[in-house]
């Protein structure tokens, strides 16, 4: 009833009795924590890991011996088939990836997952197997294949993940990726002291990177076929999807011009410049490698051992970062302001590399050159990946997942061919000066979005918020 008081509520005084009911009301709120992630998907999200894992682990287990094992199989021009090896692995991959995605987008996880997992296997075992050259061309093309499927890792994070807890799981698989290139030569060094005959199978450096390979997808295969579990879609996810029944959802045609119009909605500018930071770090990393082994047994005569060891410790300087990224993200800083420290770090590391290196520095100055230039790379590809995730549809998502792994294929092949022509034609100086210029060119588009580069919950959040404002009357007037 109108006008009655509360008798509890009036012994303790009006002020009193309303912050004490404040305090309660808010007392949940203050204590509820969101989870890391959605109920039930911790295993899944392992075994997405897993996956990611092992494809760059063999990565790191392959490649130090493909070249030889070309020449052991007696390919007529070994330097130029180990390019188109090379070559063929990249495209496939970046095939798949915007393939997968889009599947993923309208088919369940499992089945594209699963898929992707048998390509690897297969391309394993005929690479394990192989009797000449064409054998090991053709199981790279099916490696890629299968190593394609990192858009659909990432759009199912997307999917199992609160937005604020997305930073932090991307940077923890992130870092157990980079975990696999470490051990992938700790796997190589162990092989050199195997060599053994099993029937007309020969066990040695060169097949045993296949039979590794052969033995952890075939474990995760059946981690995906037993303990894989799918998320459910929302109605609106449902009605697009390609296998929706046909009696509750639009033709054909309809749902593809729904996706379409959730394409156009989602690639505004702010998606476009992430995807222009994406395409710009990993030309500075793959430039960076590409660079660093020439410059160091020029400049300071290094053997492999100590170049090992400055991957090595490029490697853990990688995996610092995510755990600085995994702090930050803990506790509450955005996506966006940890991108622009990666940016402005970034460009410090360049711009002292572009004034550094006119004269030969002393290598402990060289060393925190490159330190600086690495440690800020992790922070665009993370924050990148997850606020890339938090700014277009889910409808979309798969698909755009993989354009932006083919944005960091396409950086990756631009890299070194940029890296290898300065260094064989120029000098350091000119390679520095066009590493800046690019990132540049993409901080600028990054910056004129700063604003716009929120997750669309939050832009959508804060236009209602606008539009109620607006559309409230004004009460300053006397009444009519």
């Amino acid at each position: 009833m109108i006008g009655k008081s509360d008798p509890m509520t009036d012994d303790l005084g009006p002020e009193l009795g309303t912050k004490e009911m404040k305090e309660e009301e808010l007392v949940p709120l203050v204590r509820k924590k969101e989870p890391l992630l959605r109920p039930g998907y911790r295993l899944s999200i392992i075994i997405i890991s897993l996956l990611v894992f092992f494809d760059q682990l063999e990565y790191g287990i392959v490649m130090p011996s493909l070249f030889i094992y070309l020449k052991k199989l007696r390919a007529p021009d070994p330097k130029s088939l180990l390019g188109i090896v090379l070559a063929l692995f990249s495209i496939s991959q970046a095939g798949a990836n915007v393939l997968f995605g889009f599947w993923s987008d309208h088919r369940p996880f499992q089945e594209v997952l699963l898929t992707s997992v048998i390509l690897a296997f297969l391309g394993n075992a005929l690479y394990a197997f192989a009797q000449n050259p064409l054998f090991v061309l053709f199981a790279r093309f099916l490696a890629g294949l299968g190593a394609g499927a990192v858009s659909v890792g990432m759009s199912y994070v997307s999917k199992v993940s609160p937005e604020e807890n997305r930073t932090k799981i991307i940077s923890l698989i992130a870092g157990l990726s980079n975990i696999g290139l470490v051990a992938g030569p700790a796997f190589t060094a162990i092989f050199t002291f195997i060599h053994a005959r099993i029937g007309p199978f020969v066990l040695d450096t060169l097949t045993l990177p296949g039979h590794t390979m052969l033995i952890l997808f075939m474990l995760l295969l059946f981690l995906f076929l037993v303990f894989f579990k799918q998320p459910p879609r929302d109605a609106a996810h449902t009605a697009l999807s390609l296998n929706a029944p046909a009696h509750n959802t639009p033709g054909l045609k309809q749902r593809a011009a729904a996706w379409l119009r959730q394409l156009r909605g989602s690639l505004d500018f702010s998606t476009v410049s992430l995807l222009g930071i994406q395409f710009t770090n990993s030309i500075l990393l793959s430039c960076l490698q590409a660079i660093l082994t020439p410059i160091l047994v020029t400049w300071y005569q290094f053997k492999p051992l100590h170049n090992s060891l400055v991957y090595a410790s490029i490697a853990l300087l990688f995996i610092s970062s995510y755990v600085i990224i995994t702090i930050f993200s803990a506790r509450g800083f955005q996506d966006r302001k940890l991108l622009l420290i990666g940016i402005v770090v970034e460009a410090g590391g360049l711009a002292w590399g572009l004034f550094g290196t006119i004269r030969r520095p002393p290598f402990w100055l060289f060393a925190c050159n490159l330190a600086l230039a690495v440690i800020a790379m992790p922070f665009l590809f993370v924050t990148v990946a997850s606020l890339f995730s938090k700014c277009v549809e889910d409808e979309v998502q798969g698909f755009l997942q993989g354009i932006l792994q083919v944005m960091n294929g396409v950086g990756c092949a631009f890299g070194p061919l940029w890296g290898n022509f300065i260094i064989a034609h120029s000098t350091t100086v000119v390679c520095f000066a066009g590493l800046l210029v690019v990132l540049a060119a993409s901080s600028t588009m990054f910056f004129i979005a700063f604003r716009r580069l929120l997750p669309l919950s939050e832009r959508r959040t804060k236009a209602a918020s606008e539009s109620a404002a607006e559309s409230e009357p004004s009460t300053g007037g006397p009444p009519v």
